[in-house]
């Protein structure tokens, strides 16, 4: 949805992982004490389409060819990445600002 100064947008994509290390940091209960624990993994990783992300935003035009951009964004694990298979889901706030130097 559009009118002369702002639009309104959807936009939905994936996301891919290629991991070359990958080194963690561990809390466990082992034997009712907590430990600190290290990992380190020296393998190559790959995790072809393994999170969506959603965003929904508003772009308003301030002056000729500049504009400003607001997103709240979502990015949802479709399957498990690293050691340990994690999922993952991370929410933000996309904020930019658009210059365009020419007019093409």
């Amino acid at each position: 949805m559009q009118n002369n100064k702002s639009i309104l947008f959807v936009a939905i994509g994936v996301s891919s992982y290629i991991l070359t290390k990958e080194n963690n940091d561990y809390m466990a209960l082992i034997t009712g004490s907590r430990q600190n624990l290290q990992g380190g993994y020296q393998h190559t990783a790959r995790y072809f389409l393994a999170d969506l992300n959603v965003s929904a935003g508003h772009e308003h035009k301030t002056v000729k060819q500049t504009r400003i951009r607001i997103e709240p964004c979502l990015q949802i694990s479709l399957k498990g990445i690293c050691v340990g298979a994690l999922l993952i889901f991370s929410a933000g706030f996309l904020s930019v600002f658009r210059c365009r130097f020419t007019d093409h």
